[in-house]
């Protein structure tokens, strides 16, 4: 255990810990070498009362790999979970808005009844902006929170955003065990800013003439140094994402929509860039995605979209005469 914490990030490793503790409730009084299949579905069916089923998947994977270590350092000759079928994972099918849904949305956040107490006066455009980013760019919401003028970038004239960063909340604060090999730095309480996801979500990111306009000028009637958080709390701390879904509850409720994760903006966004004829790499090189199935996952086509798609494709394969269609007796069919 000592190695893993070197070689997996701050959260990873604590949520880890977290599962491993939840386990040995149920099968720490088993040595490892007694340690069987059965008693492995017995836990998995005692969790599976109160923990989703990916939890629990992800739970035994952890075991698994664990066991296999085990096995490679002669302790054990087999791992049990081999034998284990993992329980299936339903699919969750995100809610995705609307084509014309976000715009109600963002400017539901400059209505007083999207108010909040204690808000200054630029509140309410500072969300609209975050908002807008969140449909317009898909960037996820550490990505956004992380912003800073130095990653504001015209590109054959284009404006947009370097995305390269992000803010990540680390359990300890500044006490938090990071690794060598991560790159990050403490800003506030639990918050660290550092690396992104995957090397794939390096990009860049186009954004309209508008939204570009309306950030800069955030930035200099804020007076935001390049290296500066471009979106903070009233305090000048980072955003705290509890804080973003408080505003964003308030915004949906504001313009009559239903409930939707942030992060199934992301998904409006991809499905957008995908229904707009963009390859799949394009989609990807936008999104941020590292693969191809992730990408796939992150698109939800609608029926017009997909009857557009086959009228597109598909030629006419009959001849232009009309035939009258002669409906059958359904006793004669």
């Amino acid at each position: 255990m000592a190695d893993r914490v070197t070689r997996v990030k701050p959260n990873s490793w604590n949520n880890e810990c977290s599962w491993m503790r939840v386990m040995c409730r149920h099968i720490g009084g088993v040595r490892l070498a007694d340690l069987t299949a059965e008693h492995l579905r017995r836990m998995t069916s005692d969790l599976l009362a109160t923990r989703k089923v990916k939890t629990v998947s992800d739970y035994l994977r952890l075991l698994s790999s664990m066991l296999e270590n085990a096995i490679d350092d002669g302790i054990i000759a087999a791992n049990p979970c081999r034998r284990v079928k993992l329980p299936r994972k339903a699919e969750y099918e995100p809610l995705v808005l609307d084509r014309e849904q976000p715009r109600a949305m963002i400017g539901a956040t400059s209505t007083d009844d999207a108010r909040i107490r204690g808000d200054a006066d630029d509140d309410a455009e500072m969300w609209s902006i975050m908002f807008e980013l969140a449909f317009a760019s898909g960037l996820r919401e550490g990505e956004r929170y992380a912003i800073m003028p130095f990653q504001l970038e015209r590109r054959d004239n284009h404006p947009g955003i370097r995305v390269c960063q992000q803010l990540q909340e680390y359990k300890g604060g500044p006490n938090a065990t990071i690794p060598a090999w991560l790159n990050a730095r403490h800003l506030s309480g639990n918050i660290w800013l550092t690396t992104l996801k995957t090397n794939a979500g390096t990009r860049f990111v186009p954004i309209s003439e508008n939204l570009w306009n309306r950030i800069w000028t955030r930035i200099r009637n804020h007076r935001i140094a390049d290296h500066e958080l471009v979106f903070t709390n009233n305090q000048g701390r980072p955003i705290r994402r509890t804080v973003e879904i408080r505003r964003w509850k308030k915004a949906l409720e504001t313009a009559g929509l239903p409930y939707t994760r942030i992060h199934d903006a992301r998904h409006w966004t991809a499905t957008q860039i995908a229904m707009s004829g963009a390859a799949p790499d394009e989609r990807m090189a936008l999104i941020g995605h590292a693969d191809m199935t992730t990408n796939a996952h992150y698109t939800h086509w609608n029926t017009q979209a997909l009857a557009d798609a086959m009228n597109r494709a598909i030629p006419p394969l009959a001849s232009d005469d009309v035939i009258e269609a002669e409906v059958l007796d359904a006793e004669e069919g």
